[in-house]
This record gives structure tokens, C-alpha cells and sequence, in this order.
């Protein structure tokens, strides 16, 4: 303890300490920070099979509480208006590049729901999209509800104006800007319509996995991180303070 104490009062430790000690709080912040990210998954998961669980409605008889309409499984009768489709560019199925196409259903009252039909190509440029045209005319369509998907961190910006054919999410405020009419704050998960639209596309896309992903890993990685780097802290400490001793004891030596 002695040859300790004078070790710990040189810049280089000190400011290798603070060093240490900054990364050590950031690497468990972030774990932490997995750990949340872990329990938000937990309860999506059991929010998305309770609701998808529950009987299949009517769109028009949705309880008139909001919150607990995301993720229901409903029916809606309405005809797509092809000519204002989208795409979400960068969306991959059974590892093939592609988009999801999103089309306006108008509903009888007027209002328009966005559904994601499925599905295609990377080699489609631009909607309406041909090869996955559905049937004319009044159909019925049955799928999960989902929230507008909203920009991440870092995610792209959309131009806030002008007509956008191509996307990078379902975000419903900015495609509602280019539609006539009341949008649903909610899109639909296509799982089937009758008539069925014929052909290969659009391809159905299946529920969000149930998993936990890899929250929990990466949270004991951060652990890790942050105790390996004060383990080496402590063995620099150490290290240090045995050759102050050494020295300490070769100078009494040259004393004596």
C-alpha cells in the first residue's frame, strides 16, 4: 500500500485512470442500454402474439382505444389505387435484394389505409408496379396493423416534399402529405384478399420473428469490456507499484 500511494499521484497513471474509468462507465452505459433494448423486445414480442391471437375484426370495428390497436389482425374492404404505390427500397427476402411495395386502399368512407403488399424485385424501378397489379375493382384484404416506422438515429431523411415513389420505411405522415384524404394512422401486413392477385408478385412477407435478438450478448460483451479494462487498470497499478518497491529498496541498499 505504501509503494501504491505515490503511484497513484503520477500524471500518467492519473490520466490513464480517468481514461480507464470514462470508457468503463460508457461500455456499461451501453450494456445497460442492451439490457432495456432487450426488455423493449420482450414486450413486443408478447404484445404482438396476444393481439395477432385475438379474434380477427372488422376494420371499422376497432376499439375506439388507439393504444391497443397496433398489431390487431383485421379485415378491410376497400379498392387500391395503384397509381399511388411505393416502394421501400432496400428490403430483403430468402437473402434476394428487393422492395416491399405499399399501396393506398381506399376504404368506403373515404379514408385511405397504406398496405404492404409484399414483396418484389430489386430489378422494379418504379410504381405502379405491373407485375404485381392487383385485381380491379372492390376486394377484401385481411392483415396485422402496424405504427408508422419512424426514423432510427441515423437513419436516411425523406425529401419533406414533393411526390415520393421510393422510400426507405413506412413513415404515414409523409405519405399521407401526397394522398388525398384521411390516412390511417396505421398500415396493414397484407396476409391474404379475396379476389388473390394473380401471378408471382408480390411475394407475402411473414410476421416480425419472436426472438429476442442479440441484446443479451451484446450486453455481456459491454460487461466485459468494461471489467477487462479495469482488470488492466489494476495490473498496471500493481506492476507500477512493485517497481517503485524495487527501486525503493536498491536506493536503501545504496544508503546502507
Amino acid at each position: 500500500m505504501s509503494s501504491l500511494a505515490p503511484v497513484l499521484r503520477r500524471p500518467r497513471i492519473i490520466v490513464l485512470g480517468a481514461l480507464i474509468l470514462a470508457l468503463a462507465t460508457a461500455f456499461v452505459s451501453l450494456g445497460l442500454w442492451q439490457l432495456r433494448r432487450l426488455d423493449e423486445r420482450k414486450r413486443f414480442n408478447e404484445t404482438l402474439l396476444s393481439r395477432t391471437s385475438e379474434p380477427v375484426v372488422p376494420f371499422e370495428a376497432l376499439p375506439s382505444d388507439l393504444s391497443v390497436v397496433p398489431y390487431r389482425r383485421i379485415t378491410a374492404t376497400g379498392i387500391f389505387e395503384t397509381d399511388d404505390e411505393i416502394l421501400i427500397v432496400g428490403r430483403s427476402r430468402n437473402t434476394l435484394a428487393g422492395h416491399e411495395l405499399v399501396t393506398p386502399l381506399r376504404l368506403a368512407d373515404g379514408s385511405v389505409l397504406l398496405v404492404d403488399r409484399g414483396w418484389v424485385p430489386l430489378d422494379v424501378d418504379d410504381p405502379p408496379v405491373d407485375l404485381a397489379a392487383p385485381p380491379a375493382g372492390e376486394l377484401e384484404v385481411t392483415g396485422v396493423l402496424f405504427p408508422s416506422q419512424e426514423r432510427g438515429l441515423f437513419g436516411p431523411r425523406h425529401p419533406p416534399t414533393g411526390v415520393l415513389t421510393r422510400m426507405h420505411r413506412i413513415e404515414i405522415s409523409r405519405i399521407a402529405e401526397q394522398l388525398d384524404g384521411e390516412v390511417q394512422p396505421w398500415y396493414l401486413l397484407l396476409e391474404s384478399q379475396d379476389p388473390p392477385t394473380q401471378g408471382t408478385y408480390p411475394q407475402s412477407l411473414d410476421l416480425p420473428s419472436l426472438s429476442e435478438g442479440p441484446h443479451r450478448s451484446y450486453a455481456l460483451q459491454w460487461f466485459a469490456f468494461a471489467l477487462i479494462g479495469l482488470v488492466t487498470y489494476a495490473a498496471v497499478l500493481i506492476k507500477e507499484s512493485k517497481r517503485v518497491a524495487s527501486e525503493s529498496r536498491i536506493e536503501s541498499d545504496n544508503v546502507a
